[in-house]
């Protein structure tokens, strides 16, 4: 049987094609549209060549589609402006304004996002400024390294106090980290980049230590894109600093990988800090004057107004709310609940430190595509004749900064709360969230929100999974995305 009880009822190569280059134009010429900063015609980094015959592609079919003017810079033949610190990058201007893409260049959908939305917000001006990062600077562009150590878990050592603990292995670690500099406040822009490290680390009886770790891209914080969880780092207790220094070693050489050949959009090439610097107007691609429908009323990187959000929760531009499954092997077994209904009160601040809120949902309204498999899930393992509902309620949200939400910029944290569902209920903890307002093309504020998170089944929920390799068999992961609305 399948005991899916549990469920989130509760909460839930090739040749490099030759760019084309910027269209001529006089300098002081305005422009709106979307802007595209090549890797450098002379770079031979993989992702150069992949962006090239990949990517570009897909970014010039979705200006079509959006009816937008293309204008693409080799920086190698004009330059490029000095706030523009790697490449690729994408940009859009209008009269209201100039932003810089944030996300994968790899994902057309989302670039036509970006463009539709900042067309009404552009972004903020100002850096982003990182309590405790280690920095190395790669021609124009830094890269920051963000790390967090979940506490040590197993046979822990006698007199062991985890909070001189986390401070000295964070110490340790960052020293690993070949060519980068611990900074207590390091300032970033919008073509920088951050990624961030996970290490947990776990000793056994004799002795032994082993150090899994995961490494996350800024623009995706629910799945890493490199995970050593099943085949941790081992060494000694005994010499527990020097391991996590070595731990470090190995993510800078996964980290450089990542960098030259990602194939998700998170790599990049980093402009040499010679190179020429013109201003946009010297390009031709000076910003238009304001037009009477500036919204002045949204002003760039303004806070939202409202402290109250809810969902529906039934599914948008068809991505259902919740998606949830095994892990491979066993992801075969994978399901859907089309519809909860959720709500976030902000503080009154419109910040994420302290806010409060809840996801529900009808147990019934889970799928995973068989009617007669469903029926097994809905009355055996999700009871729900007895327990028709699922919930789960917020207790806690930690933020990256204490900044209150503004519109166009995403917010991270990490979030933790009570989950029930089938009659139990448990503390869930280590829900990743990415929280971004905007703005519909009418002018309405919307909250873009989602949310990954595990679930152990048999403890607390005694629930027994498929048959199949422990812990994929006894593990649902889960992913939700929700647009909300403002009330009141």
């Amino acid at each position: 049987m399948l005991g899916l009880r549990l469920f989130l009822f509760g909460l839930c190569g090739c040749l490099m094609a030759v760019p084309r280059p910027l269209a001529a134009a006089s300098p002081g010429s305005t422009y709106e549209g979307l802007i595209v900063v090549l890797p450098p015609a002379d770079s031979t980094a993989p992702v150069a060549r992949r962006f090239a015959s990949d990517h570009l592609p897909g970014i010039e079919t979705t200006a079509a589609e959006l009816g937008m003017d293309l204008r693409q810079i080799d920086p190698a033949a004009a330059g490029v402006p000095a706030e523009v610190h790697l490449a690729p990058v994408v940009l859009y201007q209008n009269a209201r304004g100039r932003s810089i893409f944030q996300g994968r260049y790899a994902d057309p959908g989302k670039i036509a996002h970006f463009a539709r939305t900042v067309r009404f917000v552009p972004q903020g001006a100002g850096e982003i400024v990182r309590p405790d990062a280690a920095v190395r600077q790669h021609g124009r562009a830094k890269v920051a390294a963000l790390l967090k150590i979940t506490p040590l878990t197993g046979a822990l050592p006698a007199g062991h106090d985890e909070e001189d603990f986390q401070e000295a292995a964070r110490a340790a670690f960052f020293a690993g980290l070949e060519g980068f500099a611990r900074q207590s406040g390091a300032r970033l822009s919008r073509s920088d980049r951050t990624f961030y490290f996970d290490v947990h680390p776990y000793v056994d009886g004799e002795g032994r230590l082993f150090l899994g770790a995961e490494i996350y891209s800024q623009f995706n914080c629910h799945v890493p894109v490199y995970s050593a969880l099943s085949q941790p780092h081992a060494g000694s207790w005994a010499a527990w600093r020097e391991e996590l220094g070595a731990l470090a070693g190995k993510l800078v050489v996964e980290l450089d990988r990542i960098i030259a050949e990602s194939e998700l959009g998170d790599g990049f090439v980093a402009l040499p800090g010679g190179l020429a610097a013109p201003g946009w107007e010297a390009l031709g691609l000076a910003l238009p004057e304001n037009s009477a429908d500036s919204m002045a009323s949204f002003p760039a990187g303004g806070a939202v107004k409202a402290r109250k959000w809810t969902s529906a929760g039934d599914s948008a531009n068809g991505v259902p709310p919740i998606q949830f499954r095994f892990p491979p092997p066993l992801d075969n077994y994978a399901g859907v609940l089309p519809e909860v209904k959720a709500e976030l009160r902000l503080t009154r601040d419109r910040g994420l430190g302290g806010a409060s809120g809840w996801v529900e949902a009808e147990a019934k309204r889970v799928t995973l595509g068989e009617p007669g498999l469903d029926d097994t899930v809905h009355s055996e393992a999700l009871m729900v004749g007895d327990y028709p509902k699922a919930r789960f309620d917020l207790d806690r949200l930690e933020p990256e900064t204490d900044e209150p939400l503004k519109l166009g910029e995403a917010a991270r944290a990490v979030g933790s709360g009570q989950l029930t569902m089938a009659g139990q209920s448990a503390l869930l903890s280590g829900i990743r969230a990415e929280i971004l307002p905007v703005l519909t093309q009418a002018g309405e504020e919307r909250l873009e929100v989602t949310a990954s998170f595990q679930v152990r089944l048999l403890e607390p929920y005694g629930i027994y999974g498929p048959d199949g390799p422990d812990p994929a068999n006894d593990t649902l992961e889960f992913l939700v995305t929700l647009t909300m609305e403002p009330q009141g």
